[in-house]
């Protein structure tokens, strides 16, 4: 009636089930030296390490043994709860699955055997669980971890191996020990974990930003992960107009094929300052498995399949100023194979920095968070198709976020007389490059009527600034005056806080300059045509789809007049000098001047004079004559 017969040299102890990823614990079967019969009153310890997160250990025994009569005939059997008979030794996850669904749903009558909510200090270390228990099969159910982690039932056993010793036989009870964090289910699905520590982990596109390694002062925040370790955070510079792209790839839970719960969603959401282009998301399994992407349905809903099952359904979400999408995910069409593993999901798309960015430390944020069930073996009415991310005490959520930043170029432009403290209408062009080219033309500004332009079409970096249209009455600055842009705290005062809207057109006005490309089959928030500035032109211009973009009209919103810049947002990426460069020493100014034009000067000697007179007294004596003659003519 042992479960294992086992007989070696010395005190041997075998488990029945193998391998092991933790020491079996064992208990000899001897009184007063010599082996004994089994009997109830046998105990040895089951052990579960890996623990992490603090959660409730409940444990279930769903066979115990059977001694006989009076307990006098030794072990005879395992008495299994309801007829719920298993072969412990060759147990699939399905099996284990299967027994803790009805267990947990009240199904299967079993009382708790131990229930211990876990209290360490520190969560996050390691814990071995340790109870001990007689002889018997047991189910552990784990719930409720602080770290997010997702335990499947374990199954232990407490069982009798014989061994031998010299020429003696006899019995011990060996305890089960399994790593959760190690350990996968020995038989069945090899591929489901008995734990799985979920988390999601976003990254900025590097071909598409560059880190900013310019930023001073205080750190700027970095990605957080609102219950495990903080997945890795790019803190990228751009400017109005950039495209930002962004891969989202979660560590998925693992669920057996038998859980009745396997709720699993992910939403993405930009603050105000980006705007999600929904027809860019895109996904690939196991980082290259090409999934189809639908069309559209009349509810905004596309799907995403692969070997025609449908893996993931998405939409565009709008709300409290952010842009962004959910994604749900039927957990069962993405396992496969034999050993039943599980299809990871790489997701990407793209984000354009709108006018409404916020410039300096605070930067423009796009968070990601993973939604998954923590108890896969409650059951549950979430419905992936609804494309409504799961809710409920046994859903957990992991945080993923990326900062980029913008930046902004403001400068002040002076006049004479009554326009000496600020002139308005001034055109100026933000370039990337001394030289003043246009391809090298990063924007276009206009002074308001204070003499202040402002530009936050740029990322950190150096600028130039030359004037391309001087206002009425007053002749081109042709000096180039650089910029810096980067976080600081600005010195230059500049006077209220300036608002710059822009709409562009296809129709080139008369003498007008290229600023960027507009991609007429795409709208942004505002349901304008996106716009991509200049600069970008390499990664754009040879797909049809694009369209050379003119500055249509723009419009300056000033607030708080008469107060510094700097006080008013004191977190603005601006510059804390202009310098002259024209001269080639870099002169530090405080302002871009323009000289009023005035009358042409009288050059030459009085001559000219006298000549200018004596030819128009000429003319009006020629015409006299003329005159007078056809009069004699014609009497």
């Amino acid at each position: 009636g042992m479960s294992v017969t086992v007989f070696a040299a010395d005190s041997v102890p075998i488990t029945p089930v193998k391998p092991l990823t933790m020491e079996p614990s064992i208990t000899e079967i001897k009184s007063n030296g010599k082996f004994a019969q089994p009997s109830a009153n046998d105990r040895v310890n089951v052990q579960i390490g890996g623990i992490t997160g603090n959660p409730t250990v409940t444990l279930y025994q769903i066979a115990s043994a059977d001694y006989g009569k009076d307990g006098r005939e030794g072990f005879i059997q395992y008495k299994w709860v309801e007829a719920n008979e298993i072969n412990f030794q060759e147990a699939t996850s399905g099996q284990i699955a299967e027994i803790a669904n009805a267990i947990v749903n009240g199904q299967l009558r079993v009382n708790p055997f131990d229930k211990d909510p876990i209290e360490e200090a520190d969560a996050s270390a390691a814990y071995t669980y340790t109870k001990e228990v007689p002889a018997g099969v047991y189910i552990a159910v784990l719930t409720g971890a602080e770290d997010g982690s997702v335990y499947n039932p374990i199954l232990l056993t407490a069982t009798y191996s014989m061994v031998k010793e010299g020429e003696e036989t006899g019995a011990v009870l060996v305890g089960g020990g399994i790593n959760a964090a190690d350990a996968h289910y020995l038989k069945g699905a090899a591929a489901v974990a008995k734990k799985s520590t979920p988390s999601i982990n976003k990254t900025i596109n590097s071909d598409t930003v560059e880190p900013d390694n310019t930023i001073t002062g205080t750190k700027p925040a970095e990605g957080t992960n609102t219950t495990s370790t903080p997945g890795p955070t790019t803190n990228a510079t751009v400017s109005v107009g950039d495209v930002v792209g962004y891969t989202i790839t979660p560590e998925m839970p693992s669920y057996p094929a038998e859980a009745r719960n396997k709720a699993l969603a992910i939403s993405d959401r930009a603050t105000e300052g980006l705007t999600f282009q929904f027809d860019t998301l895109e996904m690939v399994l196991d980082g290259s498995l090409e999934v189809t992407k639908s069309a559209a349905d009349v509810n905004g809903v596309v799907t995403f399949t692969y070997d025609n099952k449908v893996i993931a359904y998405a939409k565009a979400v709008t709300e409290d100023n952010t842009t962004g999408f959910d994604m749900t995910f039927s957990y069962d069409n993405l396992i496969h194979g034999n050993e039943r593993a599980v299809y990871v999901p790489t997701i990407t798309y793209t984000a354009v920095v709108n006018d409404k960015a916020v410039v300096g430390k605070d930067g423009n944020t796009n968070t990601t968070t993973l939604y998954y069930t923590n108890q896969p073996n409650t059951g549950s009415d979430w419905d992936p198709a609804t494309v409504t991310p799961p809710t409920g005490d046994d859903v957990e959520e992991k945080t993923d976020k990326e900062v980029v930043y913008t930046y902004q170029i403001a400068f002040h432009k002076t006049g004479e007389g009554t326009e000496a403290n600020g002139l308005a209408n001034a055109v100026f062009g933000i370039y990337s490059d001394a030289a003043c080219t246009d391809d090298t033309l990063v924007d276009i500004v206009t002074t308001n009527d204070k003499g202040y332009a402002v530009s936050s079409q740029v990322s950190a970096g150096t600028y130039f600034i030359k004037e391309i249209a001087a206002p009425m009455g007053y002749s081109l600055n042709n000096d180039v005056f650089m910029a810096v842009a980067e976080w600081t705290t600005a010195t230059t005062t500049i006077e209220a806080t300036t608002v710059t809207r822009r709409t562009y057109t296809a129709e080139k006005p008369k003498d007008a300059v290229q600023v960027g490309w507009l991609d007429l089959a795409h709208l942004d928030a505002d349901d304008k045509p996106v716009f991509y500035k200049l600069s970008t032109d390499e990664g754009f211009v040879k797909t049809a789809r694009l369209t050379p973009a003119y500055l249509a009209s723009e419009t300056i919103t000033v607030s708080n007049e008469g107060v510094e810049f700097v006080e008013t947002n004191d977190v603005t990426g601006t510059v804390t000098e202009l310098k002259n460069v024209s001269n080639g020493d870099s002169v530090n100014v405080e302002s871009i001047p323009n000289t009023r034009l005035t009358a042409l000067p009288s050059t030459g000697g009085i001559g000219t004079t006298i000549f200018t007179f004596g030819g128009c007294a000429i003319m009006i004596i020629a015409a006299g004559l003329y005159f007078a003659m056809r009069r004699k003519s014609a009497k």
